[in-house]
């Protein structure tokens, strides 16, 4: 089985018309190459995914840039930037998804469900015992100091204790390929929506691909 996130294949020139999905940028030494190992070959679950594809999807790629394209203009699809005085820009979609094989993703999500449990834990404490507060494990000023500190709130516990509805992750790779997490998120969540239509648009294009791969449904999380 394979996972596929919401991430963009950042290796793979997609963005201009390609005669190959293999013609990749070269990478640059102290980089992981998503596309190939060390000898060059496609990694197990890129080397699948092109063989379901088959000669004939390889040679549909560049039409299939041209549908994304017009599907993102069709469904309206957006982003602002502060620095264009609020102008809308069209959202950018690779054509291929980035994969993550299941053993992968087992480890990821073990890690991530991990540090969303401990998140939620230094929340429930700040608004409940402040232990680590007293204990100095937190400075005060960084606690009571934020804008976002709800005073009014000390002592509320929500259902099921669950202070975090969202805990999203930034990951990255290090050289070694092993995953690295960059930072938390646990604001409001704006990129859920941008999540959505990129899956459903390249899954649209992949539909056999992705049904023979068994990847992971996001439908379910939506339903949450």
């Amino acid at each position: 089985m394979a996972v596929q996130t919401s991430l963009p294949f950042e290796e793979v020139a997609v963005r201009a018309k390609v005669s190959s999905p293999l013609r990749a940028l070269p990478v640059r030494e102290g980089h992981w190459d998503e596309l190939r190992d060390a000898s060059g070959q496609l990694r197990p679950t890129w080397r699948r995914f092109f063989d379901l594809l088959g000669d004939e999807g390889i040679a549909g790629l560049d039409h299939a840039v041209d549908s994304i394209a017009q599907q993102v203009r069709d469904n309206d699809i957006s982003y602002n930037v502060y620095a264009d005085n609020g102008e809308p820009r069209p959202w950018a979609l690779d054509l291929l998804p980035f994969l993550i094989d299941e053993a992968e993703w087992a480890k990821l999500e073990r890690a991530i469900r991990q540090r969303a449990t401990l998140l939620n834990a230094i929340v429930k404490d700040v608004y409940g015992p402040q232990t680590l507060l007293h204990k100095g494990f937190l400075p005060p000023a960084l606690v009571f100091g934020h804008p976002g500190y709800l005073r009014s709130v000390k002592g509320f516990v929500p259902p099921g204790g669950q202070y975090l509805q969202l805990v999203a992750v930034d990951l990255a790779r290090a050289p070694s390929g092993e995953w690295v997490i960059m930072a938390h998120r646990t604001e409001a969540p704006s990129g859920l929506g941008y999540a959505l239509e990129n899956r459903l648009i390249v899954a649209g294009v992949f539909a056999d691909q992705f049904r023979s791969m068994r990847v992971q449904r996001l439908a379910p999380f939506y339903r949450g």
